[in-house]
């Protein structure tokens, strides 16, 4: 079902699904067909999944229309929206009491959202839960596995999670792919920040940090795909100033020791540095978009 992109705010309908994934695109069509088999394939789970068109010129429209499947739903944007404003607009566009976001790109694995709404309706104390993650590249090919919630697993307490966030000086806890969080939290935040758009998954795992506790799963649940054009492969001086603000700004609400930053940045010029290589070297072998 395609809809045109409306004004009025989502809300959780008492006959709604449990979860809404959200696809948000932007000529996605070289990957979108592989992310939504890997999100409709999802068992024993009730959810719904929207795909936010934003004014794609490419096939994905056409790619979309084609899957005939009741639980998924398009809104078409009637313009072109900056990433952080779409990312507002989708949230208004879902039904599901829990929500997890999923670039065009990504893929879930097996089980993901069954396992993961599982914690959060469980558990009230628990604001948000993270899988770890496989890095893959343009083919699907799994280029580093089981990434990502470094030192934590279970049940982990807000101070724990922001002060190694802080020390190690990157996003310890992940992409939204491998996330999920409850809309009602959603709705006691800020949002998606449209104005500090490279760490804004960051930014949001903070602030659902004030409102509860992370569960870390051991588990892999998410594929990230390396590629030379996506956002969190620019690494662009841009989004090194607002990572660091981001961060410096968590030492300071938390405590967090002046030291500990400074590791941190060191850490983060390393792991970038890292980062670029690894995205050059599947540029050239024909891997990275």
């Amino acid at each position: 079902m395609t809809d045109e992109a409306g004004e009025t705010p989502g809300e959780v309908a008492p006959s709604g699904p449990m979860i809404s994934v959200c696809v948000p695109a932007h000529n996605g069509g070289r990957f979108i067909r592989e992310t939504l088999d890997s999100v409709l394939g999802q068992r024993d789970a009730d959810f719904e999944v929207v795909v936010i068109d934003n004014a794609s010129t490419d096939q994905t429209p056409a790619i979309l229309e084609a899957i005939d499947d009741p639980r998924l739903r398009v809104v078409r944007t009637p313009r072109l929206l900056p990433m952080g404003e779409n990312w507002r607009f989708a949230m208004t566009q879902l039904r599901g009491a829990l929500v997890k976001v999923v670039c065009a790109d990504d893929l879930l694995r097996p089980g993901a959202l069954a396992a993961q709404a599982k914690i959060l309706t469980e558990d009230p104390s628990i604001a948000l839960v993270a899988s770890r993650r496989d890095f893959i590249n343009a083919d699907g090919q799994v280029r580093a596995a089981d990434r990502g919630l470094r030192g934590l697993t279970g049940p982990c307490e807000a101070r724990t999670v922001l002060r190694r966030q802080v020390r190690c000086g990157i996003n310890q806890i992940g992409e939204p792919a491998n996330v999920m969080f409850r809309m009602a939290d959603y709705a006691r935040t800020t949002g998606w920040n449209a104005h500090r758009v490279y760490p804004m998954d960051a930014q949001l795992w903070v602030e659902l940090l004030r409102l509860g506790r992370l569960y870390a799963q051991p588990q892999t649940y998410a594929a990230f795909r390396l590629s030379g054009s996506n956002l969190s492969a620019s690494h662009s001086a841009e989004q090194y100033a607002q990572t660091d603000e981001l961060l410096g700004e968590v030492a300071r609400e938390w405590g967090i020791p002046r030291w500990q930053g400074a590791l941190g940045r060191l850490a983060r010029r390393a792991v970038w540095a890292a980062w670029r290589i690894r995205i050059k070297l599947l540029a050239r072998s024909g891997a990275a978009r």
